[in-house]
């Protein structure tokens, strides 16, 4: 029997493709479902595994051993499991999309698990069956690595085309649809050309004499080489993290990186090239290679500045291109072993995808989820590098290079195990140097990469770390400027001055002012309870609860924290100091105080243990839009799942960033907002370079802050705000102006909504990181043109916009640099007094 193998290479390549584009609408999905942590990334990996482990292993045994008259038509039957494989994603998919509740509650991680590995069986069966339809001879191992090479290669170009391009572009709809209809086109021409290939029993069930049972070395090799490949693929992704950035393009990029060099090492070493030999050689040059790795890591934010000074490339692309190449080369080499073991067993095909995907689940789960928070990122390196060893001594083993080399391996693993357990402990300082990682170069500016000094001190000194579940968190000091950062991956999530009697850049009004609006709506109804989302400094937690007091508000505070990790730096000796007068740790053990800690993914959370509360106030701050993991917290859909649980005169406070985001971006987040939220009164925090947005589905009396109480002290300095006009000058636009600037700005073609199904923000903000402050003050001057169009005034009753009070705002605005919302404030007014505020107004206009 002959089959036309170019075709049965593209057939594979395409259903590859399709399958891995699927994956990545799935993994989007049940992020959303189960939230965005290590948990929901592990179930996907996982279950998309076992489904294909066990799905080629029941297609072997039910099918391929079995002389049945449908095993006899292998392409036919081939074209069914492709055709079922097209069903069961559109069921699974349809289940996570319209019934959402199936998958809240204890057992939700549980049934998304058995989903998935049910709708990925067919993607394992059909390789196995396709085998079978190979003749027989000296060229079928090389046919084997092919088809193998070419699913893979399929599998991550079709990750790249879902990830970055039919999603942002078209959403996740028209990704699953284009996966499901390359499937089905697959079947139907594997069904035309299957009506000419007929198996024979013998051909079907020949063997190949001596490889006709697995032994346990090989069995050892096939696990172990799928577990070292997805170890390090989820070890360094953690890694990456923190020097490329959480964003939707290095995740892509790097998994299609993995899936790619698989592709490209079956083809390259599965062959003559190294032979037999490559068993062993191939993880020897891993190993060594991967152990040179572990003495660079800390220098790869070092690597990331000089790759961007170097070949002037854009920071994103050189970051993503440059954690792709390093996640290639092992698996370049690695990816060779799986189908070169393969290839001489056909007959056992299923078993052995079974094993490998088994070997690949544990090692995705043990450097993700069950080692991240419990064991040092460091010391997880280590253990990688012995699971490398291992698969060396297996490999050494599998071809009796030297007998008695098990008892060296488990003597190996042992004394590993413990090097990687035990003297890396987690309060040990280890080898890596935290400060250099951890500098977060890829939220720089482009200039500042073009100039920075990387070896100069600056001052930076970690004054505590704690390795979370999903975030690697830090206290750092930086004496230059008087600030304590609270980073998370190195992106900082708050700041406090460390000498409150000193000048510091840290950036409190935003802090401060976010926990005061908390604070004063909750007044209307000061029984219900609010809601905080996001801890950080605890500063707004702070300013949340001292509000709450000032206001009398005695309903319970619930907080929402994804990473149990910031509440234990900022309570540890060393950083306490400086938080304590802004928030105290300790009043969260106290029952009087009322404040609900509850650690988790907001959307979850709000959707199953709070699912039955209505919020007067909700109060929003979490990571910027572009980082995975912060993503879903900006959507119309999230706003739709909050506003269900605010009270029907409840307002939602929301954090935005105006740096490292462009133009459309920004508007984009405001009309989303206003979308869910149509009543928008948008406030600018005295001298920073972010906007707090007030949202309602009734209309917002924004008269009733210039009546309540305000901070005193220190809190009252740091925020700006000395007295309830103070909210009025912060005052940007409101509800009418948004749409003018809508109007203004985009006439034609505006940013679209940003929505679950297609990411907008999620895909557009990262682009913006490397812009620098000037972005910011570009945003705020296209925000401050819209003050003469819809002053504040326009928001506030007729009584309260007395001749004095407007003078007050306009000088208010003036200070601030509102010229326009200052001018528009004294329309009408003819008084000396206001006459001269328009002079210092034409004279600031003039310095411009």
């Amino acid at each position: 029997m002959k089959i036309l193998s170019p075709l049965l290479y593209a057939i594979l390549f395409a259903t590859g493709a399709a399958a891995l584009s699927v994956e990545v609408v799935w993994s989007r999905m049940v992020h959303r479902l189960l939230g965005s942590g290590a948990t929901s990334s592990a179930i996907v990996l996982g279950s998309f595994l076992a489904g294909m482990g066990l799905g080629a292993f029941l297609a072997e045994r039910g099918i391929v051993r079995r002389a049945s008259a449908i095993a006899k038509r292998p392409l036919l039957l081939f074209a069914g499991i492709e055709a079922g494989a097209a069903v069961l994603a559109v069921l699974a998919t349809a289940l996570f999309a319209f019934l959402p509740d199936l998958f809240r509650g204890g057992g939700g991680e549980l049934f998304a698990a058995i989903v998935l590995t049910i709708a990925t069986l067919p993607l394992g069966a059909g390789f196995p069956v396709l085998l079978t339809a190979l003749e027989t001879g000296d060229a079928r191992p090389v046919r084997v690595r092919r088809l193998y090479a070419a699913n893979a290669l399929g599998g991550g170009l079709g990750a790249l085309l879902a990830g970055l391009a039919l999603i942002p572009l078209l959403g996740e709809h028209v990704a699953l649809g284009c996966g499901v209809t390359v499937q089905l086109i697959a079947a139907a021409v594997v069904a035309v050309l299957g009506r000419r290939v007929r198996v024979s029993t013998e051909a079907e069930v020949e063997t190949n004499g001596s490889s006709a049972s697995l032994s346990r070395a090989g069995a050892a090799f096939v696990f172990l080489s799928g577990f070292v490949v997805f170890f390090w693929e989820i070890l360094w992704m953690r890694i990456f993290v923190l020097t490329v950035g959480a964003t939707v393009y290095a995740f892509a990029t790097v998994a299609a990186s993995v899936v790619i060099g698989i592709g490209i090492g079956s083809l390259v070493f599965g062959g003559r090239v190294l032979g037999k030999s490559g068993a062993w050689v191939l993880p020897l040059a891993v190993l060594v290679t991967t152990a040179i790795a572990y003495v660079l890591v800390p220098e790869l934010a070092s690597a990331y500045v000089f790759g961007v000074r170097s070949f002037g490339l854009d920071p994103l692309v050189c970051g993503t291109l440059g954690a792709s190449l390093i996640a290639f080369v092992p698996n370049l080499l690695l990816g060779a072993l799986f189908p070169w073991f393969l290839a001489s067993r056909i007959e056992s095909a299923g078993s052995l995808y079974g094993v490998n995907a088994l070997g690949s689940i544990l090692g995705a789960a043990l450097a993700g989820p069950i080692l991240a928070g419990l064991v040092p990122l460091e010391a997880t390196f280590r253990i990688g590098l012995v699971a490398l060893a291992l698969l060396l001594v297996v490999g050494l083993q599998l071809l009796r290079v030297r007998p008695g080399l098990w008892t060296a391996a488990i003597v190996l693993g042992i004394v590993g195990a413990a090097d990687g357990l035990i003297s890396s402990g987690r309060d040990s300082a280890g080898f890596w140097d935290w400060t250099k990682l951890l500098r977060g170069v890829y939220q720089w500016s482009h200039e500042r990469l073009e100039i920075a000094d990387l070896e100069e001190d600056s001052g930076r000194r970690i004054v505590a770390i704690v390795e979370g579940r999903e975030v690697i968190v830090t206290a750092e000091r930086e004496e230059r400027n008087n600030v304590l950062w609270i980073k998370g991956n190195g992106k900082v999530e708050g700041s406090v001055p460390i000498d409150r009697l000193k000048t510091s850049t840290a950036d409190m009004p935003t802090q401060l002012l976010l926990g005061a609006a908390g604070g004063i709506l909750s007044r209307k109804d000061p029984e219900s309870p609010s809601l905080l989302i996001g801890l950080g400094s605890g500063v707004t937690l702070g300013a949340f609860q001292e509000m709450r007091k000032l206001c009398q508000v005695t309903g319970r505070l619930d907080v929402i924290e994804i990473e149990p990790g910031f509440l234990e730096v900022i309570s540890q000796e060393g950083v306490v100091e400086s938080i304590r007068p802004w928030f105290d740790p300790a009043s969260l053990d106290e029952k009087s105080a009322r404040v609900n800690l509850r650690f988790g993914d907001a959307r979850r959370l709000l959707s199953e243990g709070l699912k039955h509360e209505k919020y007067s106030v909700i109060v929003s701050q979490p990571a910027e839009p572009w980082v995975v993991g912060a993503a879903p917290l900006f959507t119309v859909e999230f706003f739709e799942e909050a506003r269900g649980q605010l009270a029907n005169d409840g307002v939602f406070v929301q954090w935005v960033q105006l740096y490292r985001i462009d133009e459309k971006a920004v508007f984009s987040l405001l009309k989303t907002f206003q979308e869910v939220f149509p009543h928008l009164i948008v406030l600018r925090p005295p001298g920073a370079g972010e906007l707090i947005l007030l949202g309602s589905p009734e209309e917002i009396d924004f008269a009733s802050f210039l009546d309540a109480p305000v901070f005193e002290g220190e809190r009252q300095v740091r925020s700006g705000i000395s007295s309830g006009t103070g909210w009025a000058v912060a005052f940007i636009a409101g509800t009418e102006g948004v749409r003018e600037w809508d109007i203004r700005r985009f006439p034609y073609y505006g940013p679209p909504l940003n929505r679950d199904t297609n990411g907008y923000l999620e895909f557009v903000a990262p682009r913006s990181l490397d812009h620098g402050i000037d972005v910011a003050r570009r945003n705020l001057a296209s925000l401050r043109a819209l003050g003469e169009k819809d002053p504040v005034t326009r928001y506030l009753p007729e009584d309260r916009c007395i001749p004095e009070f407007r003078r007050t705002l306009a000088r208010g605005n003036l200070v601030l640099g509102d010229l326009d919302e200052a001018e528009a404030i004294l329309v009408g007014d003819s008084s000396p007094e206001a006459d001269a505020i328009r002079e210092e107004i034409a004279g600031k206009r003039s310095e411009r």
